[in-house]
């Protein structure tokens, strides 16, 4: 058989007549035919593909990493679709993927950037926000390209989503605030609050806290961050190992998850139900009503407790505070030296004999003076 210019023997037919041998050869033909079809390239030309088809294609190739490679958490899913569909928006669903240039990604860009500046509150974005968006629309680009949807890469994407963000604005708790959080808290909120100053914990790494990342002898927390993969090493405070043995659950392997729901679920979870993420997050639904209780809010929720416990460190030893956050080590260091963990446990030990924690658990402790709120209040 002639396959495009090519010759292909099936079968050894022994004459005109052997039907048998000649179904046989054809049956494997078809199945080279199928197979051939299969592994085809698939040609897409370039000047069909509209803004909204390939914003489409990039969006799925997006939820098949959340839903089957499950590299891709559900909140970054909608985060690219924020700025996918924003982009979408801009320059119309029907204008030419390929035909986006130089001039249209600046108009984007400062466009991007005035949202900022909207007196509609339902309008604005973070300076922060605007540099995310513009790095998903940048990586948008890029996939388009790879894929044969823009014939080549604008000049001016290299830049397009470097932006220069004003210094932050670190809030943290007061000494006092704490103290009071902590004697109001419930002793299982108590237990997260502990986790989150000791160790510099958020909501996800306590949800994600395995059985066998806590060494039941010496009481100390190795602990990867989900965000960047970098272990911490943490020495409990007794008040905090006390309230973990209490609350911890019974587990019947090393990969258990220390804490779960009612429903057994982990305390954090997502998932994409119709293309709408539904997050459950118990540890912050637990300290929100905490702050209800206490007044103690302004904007300030339980990942504040880590900003609160990384100030702490920085003040008492700043060379171990990339340590207790766990940040990926740049340079070749990592490569050389092993870190230096007793440095942080005297450091981790000294937050604690300065804010009194391991007392806190015995009595109701009374703040030396009024809260600004409670100052308002009054």
């Amino acid at each position: 058989k002639q396959v495009a210019g090519v010759v292909y023997y099936f079968g050894h037919g022994k004459s005109a007549d052997d039907l048998r041998s000649y179904r046989e050869a054809e049956k494997r033909y078809l199945d080279f035919l199928a197979q051939r079809e299969k592994t085809k390239g698939i040609e897409v030309k370039v000047s069909q593909s509209t803004v909204a088809q390939a914003a489409e294609g990039y969006l799925q190739f997006l939820h098949n990493r959340v839903e089957i490679v499950k590299d891709l958490t559900p909140s970054s899913w909608c985060r690219s679709k924020q700025a996918v569909n924003l982009f979408v928006s801009h320059f119309g669903a029907e204008k030419k993927m390929n035909a986006v240039c130089e001039l249209d990604l600046d108009g984007f860009r400062n466009a991007t950037l005035t949202r900022g500046k909207q007196s509609s509150p339902a309008d604005t974005i973070s300076p922060a926000t605007a540099r995310n968006f513009l790095a998903i629309v940048k990586h948008f680009i890029e996939w388009c390209y790879k894929r044969f949807l823009m014939e080549r890469l604008p000049r001016n994407l290299r830049e397009f989503a470097s932006l220069t963000l004003p210094p932050p604005k670190v809030k943290t708790f007061s000494v006092d605030e704490l103290k009071t959080l902590w004697s109001e808290a419930q002793p299982r909120t108590r237990l997260f609050i502990a986790l989150a100053l000791n160790c510099g914990f958020g909501q996800s790494d306590i949800s994600a806290l395995l059985s066998k990342e806590w060494n039941r002898n010496t009481d100390i927390i190795t602990h990867p961050r989900a965000k960047t993969g970098v272990a911490g090493q943490y020495r409990l405070w007794p008040v905090t190992a006390a309230l973990l043995r209490e609350h911890a659950r019974p587990v019947n392997s090393p990969e258990d998850l220390i804490f779960v729901g009612e429903k057994g679920l982990p305390l954090v979870h997502s998932k994409l139900v119709d293309g709408k993420l539904k997050k459950t997050d118990a540890i912050r639904s637990a300290f929100t009503r905490l702050q209800n209780v206490t007044g103690i809010n302004g904007h300030r929720g339980f990942y504040t407790l880590r900003k609160t416990a990384a100030t702490e460190i920085e003040r008492i030893n700043p060379i171990v505070t990339e340590m207790f956050l766990a940040h990926s080590e740049r340079g070749m260091k990592k490569h050389y030296a092993r870190p230096h963990w007793e440095a942080l446990d005297a450091a981790v030990a000294e937050m604690a004999r300065q804010l009194g924690i391991n007392d806190w658990e015995t009595k109701k402790i009374e703040p030396q003076c009024a809260l600004p709120d409670q100052k308002q209040a009054a």
